[in-house]
């Protein structure tokens, strides 16, 4: 088995989607290699990022999934792979693959994989409460040019961050945007939709300030826009 063959495996592992055939031959190299098995822990932490309920809507996966696969067929979110039960379907470790692969790539660029706004969603505010009191937790207020506090965040020493939003609602077709300004400039955490409430997001790499911008639906790679709100996160 070539590790290009092993890694596809390893992927559709990682979503449930394996062939019976196939699991044996996996389950004893994940025994005996230490490596192997740090490879499926990053696979599935993405997975299980990109497949959760806060994980991203399907806009938003299509941009990263076109952007890290430019010219293949459409690449299935992970939720529509993730914990179903094993099928011999052709083309489905493909898929598993790719869906897998794109999800890596987003922990790798620092793409967020954030939930968009919409009804309050309980178990969301209790996180985002709770992430407050954890050791090492970093705390942001987000001000807006007047110096009110428009959001405020909460980063955890894993990477993982909620934030509770104050920002006034968008016009239609326009979305605010999350980024973390790092020493290799800003990177974005993602589009947070125009009328945020509680948000997840996740934070890959240093980053000591967090902005929010008012875009176009759909978010952009290149921010042209006035902050809206800015907060500084204090050393971890």
């Amino acid at each position: 088995m070539t590790p290009d063959e092993f890694d596809e495996l390893l992927a559709a592992y990682a979503l449930d989607a394996i062939d019976d055939d196939d699991r044996p031959a996996v389950d004893e190299r994940l025994a005996s290699d230490p490596e192997a098995r740090q490879r499926l822990a990053q696979l599935e932490e993405a997975v299980m990022l990109a497949a959760h309920e806060l994980g991203p809507p399907d806009h938003v996966w299509d941009r990263l999934a076109a952007a890290v696969f430019p010219g293949q067929p459409r690449v299935p979110h992970p939720r529509l792979l993730v914990n179903r039960a094993n099928t011999r379907r052709p083309g489905r470790r493909i898929l598993a693959g790719l869906a897998a692969a794109a999800c890596i790539a987003a922990l790798g660029t620092g793409i967020v994989l954030a939930s968009t706004a919409g009804p309050p969603n309980p178990s969301l505010t209790a996180a985002a409460q709770a992430a407050q009191g954890a050791p090492g937790a970093r705390l942001a207020d987000l001000r807006a040019t007047d110096g009110t506090v428009a959001a405020s965040a909460v980063v955890l020493p894993n990477g993982s961050g909620y934030l509770t939003s104050q920002l006034s609602g968008l016009a239609t077709g326009r979305t605010f945007q999350l980024w973390a300004l790092t020493t290799n400039g800003a990177v974005s955490l993602g589009v947070l939709g125009p009328h945020p409430q509680v948000v997840a997001f996740t934070l890959v790499g240093g980053a000591r300030r967090l902005v929010v911008t008012d875009e176009a639906a759909g978010g952009v790679t290149e921010s042209h826009q006035v902050p809206t709100a800015v907060g500084d996160l204090p050393s971890a």
